[in-house]
């Protein structure tokens, strides 16, 4: 569902040659290589986002065979880097981390950055965007690219 949905959409912001930039996104364990790959410093007109869509913070410890401290500081670097650009989305029904823990994570995120960091809770949604909330999650990544 979310590649028939987002990789049109990612393509057609990054093909967009008056504004070079370079999308990181990720669905669930994708987004935790989202957010380890580093911003890079060159060339510095290249505008960089990363997306990372239903991070699957609670069972992080069983997708990096126990290197979750390893990933946490790889965001946090990343979200601290002042010309980053991170949009993490995540419904409120997520099955796999529930949004109790999710939203503490966005928070923390927030609070401790000193980049571009948005953290977007989307009512109804679960892990699977299956049902509600696909069209708020399009919306959303819409206006963070600032696609019309």
């Amino acid at each position: 569902m979310l590649d028939r949905v987002l990789l049109p959409l990612l393509a057609d912001a990054a093909a967009d040659v008056a504004r070079p930039r370079l999308l990181l996104a990720g669905y669930s364990a994708g987004s935790l290589a989202a957010s380890s790959c580093k911003r890079p410093h060159s060339p510095p007109a290249l505008q960089t986002h990363h997306l990372l869509v239903s991070y699957p913070l609670s069972v992080l410890w069983a997708l990096t065979l126990g290197r979750s401290p390893t990933i946490h500081r790889a965001l946090r670097d990343l979200v601290d880097d002042p010309a980053s650009d991170v949009l993490a989305i995540f419904g409120d029904a997520d099955q796999f981390s529930g949004v109790g823990p999710l939203r503490k994570w966005r928070d923390g995120l927030v609070a401790a950055g000193s980049g571009r960091f948005k953290g977007v809770e989307v009512e109804g949604a679960d892990h699977f965007w299956r049902g509600e909330g696909l069209d708020e999650l399009v919306r959303e990544v819409r206006d963070w690219l600032g696609i019309d």
